[in-house]
């Protein structure tokens, strides 16, 4: 969108080269990613220590990113908003006119006075009408969702950052805008490209691309494979290990990073250990008709890529609280890995 104009106002956009909004003329001018300046002074998103006399004011979000209250220096609250489930304005409350007003609203997205429109980045999106004002640019791998929805339908759960990336231990994006990059590495692409032969696994991929928390993908050739007292051998396929992530007293999880690893060694054995003459071994198969090993790492990439979720990482952190039953965090999981297999077996 270059410009809009109305009976009140009107405003011109300047991109940078990467697509980035860099101007707002007649009114807001970004700096640079740290300061905003417009016809009411200027912003600074981050604290500056040799001023200490400027105002101070904390953003309070919830679980969506989206501003919930504004607080100044002493703790005094000076803004209150909630919203309508899709992002419209339900509650601004200012509590000192004379205090800072945010755009940064829904999602912490800005909000464009001039048009009602939120910014994200890639695509502007309209809260009062649920939906995109352009087509989403990887409508592609959705064909059963249409290309201007926002969040597949399901915005009190789901955000859509801006930007879709995975990143390598460097924190040096692997995948972005549907490509692989230079970065990828070959078990990354390994694991994507298998996830992404089916519906499912290509949802449960871009699960991973859209999370805000860094993903490193790894395929290990090493067999995890143990036999507890009864004699009873069990298979490790694959695990997802946070490596940073911290948790609030109420159980909610913010994964920062994370490591997913499949086990091809492991795979390989469960394939060995199979007798398709043994009526046993055949109805403790876990994967069908499948015996594709790349197939079989879609299917536990699948699963894995659901142990990212929140929703998921709060189960985990209740069931090993005990507040929950033993097992149920692999619920979800196991019903993704399935339906993966299912798709496999159907086409």
């Amino acid at each position: 969108m270059k410009g809009i104009i109305n009976r009140h106002n009107g405003a011109y956009y300047g991109y940078d080269a990467e697509g980035e909004r860099a101007l707002k003329l007649t009114q807001t001018l970004y700096a640079s990613p740290l300061i905003t300046i417009n016809d009411e002074g200027y912003t600074k998103h981050y604290q500056n220590p040799i001023h200490s006399d400027e105002p101070i004011f904390y953003y309070h979000s919830d679980h969506l990113g989206s501003a919930s209250f504004l607080t100044d220096n002493n703790g005094n609250e000076t803004q209150q908003l909630v919203y309508l489930p899709f992002g419209e304005d339900w509650v601004d409350l200012k509590y000192n006119t004379q205090q800072l007003e945010t755009p940064y609203k829904f999602n912490g997205k800005e909000k464009d006075l001039e048009s009602g429109y939120n910014y994200y980045g890639a695509r502007y999106y309209y809260d009062w009408l649920s939906i995109w004002l352009s087509v989403d640019p990887l409508s592609d791998k959705y064909p059963h969702l249409t290309s201007y929805n926002y969040c597949a339908n399901n915005p009190v759960m789901l955000v859509d950052p801006d930007g879709r990336e995975i990143v390598d231990a460097q924190g040096r994006t692997m995948y972005k805008n549907g490509k692989w990059t230079e970065y990828a590495t070959s078990d990354a692409k390994r694991i994507g490209n298998a996830m992404m032969q089916t519906k499912t696994g290509t949802e449960q991929f871009n699960k991973l691309i859209d999370t805000k928390a860094k993903i490193q993908l790894q395929i290990s050739k090493e067999a995890y494979i143990t036999i507890d007292d009864e004699g009873n051998t069990h298979y490790r396929f694959g695990e997802m290990n946070p490596t940073n992530a911290t948790v609030d007293i109420k159980g909610n999880v913010n994964l920062k990073e994370a490591n997913i690893i499949i086990y091809e060694g492991t795979i390989k054995q469960y394939l060995e250990d199979y007798d398709p003459d043994d009526i046993i071994s055949r109805f403790n198969y876990k994967y069908g008709r499948i015996f594709d090993i790349d197939k079989i790492i879609g299917a536990i990439g699948a699963h894995e890529a659901e142990h990212t979720t929140f929703e998921n990482l709060k189960t985990t952190y209740f069931e090993n609280k005990g507040l929950v039953p033993e097992g149920t965090k692999e619920i979800e999981p196991n019903k993704k890995g399935k339906q993966v297999i299912k798709e496999l077996e159907n086409n």
